[in-house]
C-alpha cells in the first residue's frame, strides 16, 4: 500500500523539483559552478565551434547555430552519475519487491480460487449447503469465469448424488437442495433437469418400499405419475418405471378390486366409482365390470334423488299455494269484516264490508273523474281520480 502511495506521488514530486529548479536555476548555477557558454553548433552532425563568427559547418558545411553550453564540474558529474546510480538501485528495488509482491498476491489467488471451486462442489456433494455455494460465488464477482466453473462443480455434485439415488441409495437431503434451488433460481434448466431425474429416482425407491409393504396398488399409482413426468425426457427413467408397473400390474389391480368392493360392500358407489375411473380403460375385465356396476348404481341413486327432490319441490310447491290462498281468504275475510276509510282505492272498498254499490254516479271535469257510489239507507261514497275522498253516511 505504502509502495503504491510513493509510485503515484513520485510524478508530482518530479515536477515540483522541475519547477524549483527552473525558478532558481541561476542561483542554483552559481552555487554548484556551472559555466554558460555560447557556442555555435550544427543542426546536421551535431559538431560545436567557440568561434561565434562561423556561418557553416568545417565537417558538413550545413549551417551552424548559436547555442548555449552549460560546463559542469568533473566533481558535480561524478556526484550526479552517482546519484542516478542510486536512484537506478531504488528503483530497481521497487520494481523487484513490486513484482515479487505482485506474484505471491496472484499465487495466493489462484490457490484461492482453486480452493473455492473445490469447496463449492464439496459444500453440495457432502453437505446440501446452498447458502454457503452461494456466499462463495459472491466473494468472486470480479473473477468472470469462476461463477460458470462453481456452477458446473454444482451440477457435477448432483450428478454425482443422483447417480448414487440411481443405484438405490435414498437422499432426501438433495430433493430438499434442489427444490429450494428451483425457487430461487426459477429460469435455470441444468436444475430443473436434474430435480426431475433426482425426484424421479428418489419415487422409485418409495415404489419399491411400497413393493416390499405389499402396497402394490400405490406403487402402481407412483410409477405412473414417474412415466407421465418423464416423457420425452428420460427415457431411461421411463423404461424402468414401466417394466416395474408392469410387474405388478397384477397384484395392483387386485388390491384395486378389493378396496373398491369393500366401498360397493358400503354403498359407497360414489367413492367406488371414482376410484375405478383410473384404471377402467387398462384391460381388466373385472375393473371394467365394476366401474359400470357402480356407474349404474350411481346413476340410480342419482335418477332416486332428483326423483325424490323433485317430489319434496311439488310438494312444497303445493304447501306453499294452499297456505298463500289461506292468507289470501284470511284477508280478504278481515277486510270484509272492516268499514272503509279516506284514502282507499275502489277496489280496497269492494273488498270491505261495504261492497258493490247499488249504482255509480260518475262527472267528468278538467280536474278529473268524480265517482258517487250510492248504497242504501242513504250510505254514499266519493271517490276523486279512483281515491276514497268522503263518506256520507
Amino acid at each position: 500500500m505504502v509502495i503504491s502511495v510513493i509510485i503515484a506521488l513520485l510524478p508530482i514530486a518530479i515536477f515540483f523539483i522541475i519547477n524549483v529548479i527552473d525558478n532558481n536555476k541561476e542561483e542554483i548555477m552559481q552555487k554548484l559552478k556551472i559555466e554558460k557558454k555560447e557556442i555555435m553548433k550544427c543542426s546536421s552532425c551535431f559538431k560545436e565551434y567557440d568561434d561565434l563568427k562561423l556561418k557553416n559547418c568545417l565537417h558538413c558545411g550545413s549551417n551552424v547555430k548559436k547555442r548555449i553550453k552549460y560546463i559542469i564540474p568533473e566533481k558535480l558529474k561524478k556526484k550526479i552519475i552517482y546519484g542516478l546510480i542510486v536512484v537506478t538501485i531504488i528503483i530497481i528495488g521497487i520494481l523487484i519487491y513490486l513484482g515479487i509482491s505482485c506474484m505471491i498476491k496472484e499465487k495466493q489467488r489462484n490457490e484461492k480460487y482453486n480452493n473455492d471451486i473445490y469447496i463449492c462442489y464439496e459444500t453440495i456433494r457432502n453437505e446440501s449447503n446452498y447458502n454457503k455455494f452461494k456466499s462463495i460465488v459472491d466473494e468472486h464477482t470480479r473473477e468472470a469465469n469462476f461463477r460458470q466453473e462453481a456452477y458446473n462443480n454444482l451440477y457435477k455434485a448432483v450428478d454425482d448424488r443422483i447417480e448414487s439415488l440411481k443405484n438405490g441409495n435414498d437422499d432426501k437431503d438433495l430433493i430438499t437442495m434442489l427444490e429450494d434451488i428451483k425457487k430461487r433460481e426459477i429460469s435455470n434448466k441444468e436444475i430443473e433437469e436434474r430435480y426431475l431425474k433426482a425426484n424421479s429416482y428418489s419415487n422409485i425407491i418409495q415404489c419399491n418400499k411400497y413393493i416390499e409393504e405389499q402396497k402394490f396398488k400405490e406403487a402402481y399409482d407412483l410409477f405412473g405419475t414417474i412415466i407421465n413426468d418423464n416423457k420425452d425426457k428420460n427415457q431411461d427413467i421411463v423404461d424402468i418405471a414401466t417394466n416395474k408397473q408392469n410387474e405388478i400390474k397384477d397384484k395392483a389391480f387386485e388390491q384395486i378390486v378389493a378396496q373398491a368392493q369393500e366401498k360397493i360392500n358400503a354403498q359407497n358407489y360414489s367413492s367406488a366409482q371414482t376410484l375405478l375411473s383410473t384404471y377402467k380403460d387398462l384391460g381388466n375385465q373385472t375393473i371394467l365390470d365394476m366401474y359400470n356396476n357402480a356407474t349404474n348404481e350411481v346413476n340410480r341413486i342419482e335418477a332416486e334423488r332428483k326423483a325424490k327432490e323433485e317430489a319434496e319441490r311439488k310438494e312444497r310447491e303445493k304447501k306453499e299455494a294452499e297456505e298463500k290462498a289461506k292468507r289470501e281468504a284470511e284477508e280478504k275475510a278481515r277486510k270484509k269484516s272492516q268499514g272503509v276509510t279516506i284514502g282507499m282505492s275502489k277496489q280496497d272498498v269492494l273488498d270491505s264490508s261495504w261492497g258493490e254499490p247499488l249504482r255509480i254516479n260518475t262527472t267528468t271535469t278538467k280536474y278529473g273523474v268524480h265517482e258517487q257510489w250510492v248504497y242504501g239507507g242513504g250510505n254514499y261514497l266519493y271517490f276523486d281520480n279512483g281515491k276514497l275522498t268522503s263518506i256520507q253516511n
